[in-house]
């Protein structure tokens, strides 16, 4: 669990305060770098390890086997970029790149969020 934790928490770390630390220019960056990317192999090599003698994984890798999974994971990860681009770097773009105001920001979002409600619904009756 340690060494998941140690992944995550140093690739958010990097990728939140990575542009404002002037990313590898500053020493702590590096550093969580250097601790997510010895992390994750560690991990995956851990959790493999202990499937192989039978004790319960945090993770079981085993799935990722399974066509379809991967698949599905693949369809998920998109989907959410998807969904944070609509939620967060739509409107810091035509806020900050097209100089809209916040109430042309907003009806802008407006109109997509009645796009996606109709998409969503029309879906559901399929």
């Amino acid at each position: 669990m340690l060494l998941l934790v140690g992944w995550v928490a140093s690739i958010q770390i990097v990728l939140s305060r990575g542009e404002r630390d002037d990313w590898f220019a500053d020493p702590r960056i590096v550093t969580l770098m250097i601790i997510a990317g010895l992390a994750l192999p560690l991990f995956v090599w851990w959790e493999r390890r202990r499937a192989r003698f039978g004790d319960d994984a945090i993770i079981r890798l085993g799935v990722y086997a399974n066509r379809n999974f991967i698949i599905g994971s693949i369809y998920v990860v998109i989907l959410g970029m998807m969904l944070y681009g609509q939620t967060y770097l739509v409107p810091q773009f035509l806020r900050n790149v097209q100089h809209h105001s916040a109430l042309g920001t907003g009806k802008l979002q407006t109109v997509n969020a009645i796009a996606f409600a109709v998409a969503c619904l029309s879906a559901r009756s399929l």
